[in-house]
């Protein structure tokens, strides 16, 4: 279900998975969640044409779980990580599930420092962000910086 709300949004917003350079998970935390959610944007996001791999981060690790409220937090972080130009770290993994492949995608999640977003010339800040209510609410939109 939640590759289909991934696949959905870029289709409603008229975009191609290689050109989403960031996505905000949900990022459940869980050994069982977090595979299923990598599962899912590996299926949305994966293409041999990607150049970049794509940049995956999760807020929930940074804030806590913020029921209702998950996904403006992650429209609220990718915003000032467009304004700022930086992809701020994902903290508090210290191993990768080994259910998890990022390699199919492929992907990476920035584990050390702040990394820099810049874009070709004339290329904007795409990102795509999830929210998984507990409710059964599945939510992905994609977001692009301003003119």
């Amino acid at each position: 279900m939640e590759a289909l709300a991934m696949e959905l949004a870029m289709r409603d917003a008229g975009m191609k998975p290689t050109q989403i350079q960031v996505v905000e998970a949900h990022g459940t935390g869980t050994a069982k969640g977090d595979p299923l959610e990598i599962k899912a944007i590996s299926k949305a996001y994966s293409t041999s044409e990607r150049a970049d791999p794509l940049i995956i981060t999760a807020g929930k690790a940074n804030i806590g779980h913020t029921e209702s409220a998950s996904g403006i937090s992650g429209l609220i972080k990718i915003t000032l990580a467009m304004k700022n130009d930086l992809i701020p770290m994902q903290i508090k993994i210290q191993t990768l599930n080994p259910e998890i492949d990022l390699t199919t995608i492929p992907a990476t999640i920035p584990l050390e420092g702040h990394w820099p977003w810049r874009t070709l010339m004339g290329t904007p800040k795409v990102a795509g962000i999830s929210s998984f209510g507990f409710t059964g609410t599945n939510t992905h939109i994609i977001v692009q910086e301003a003119p």
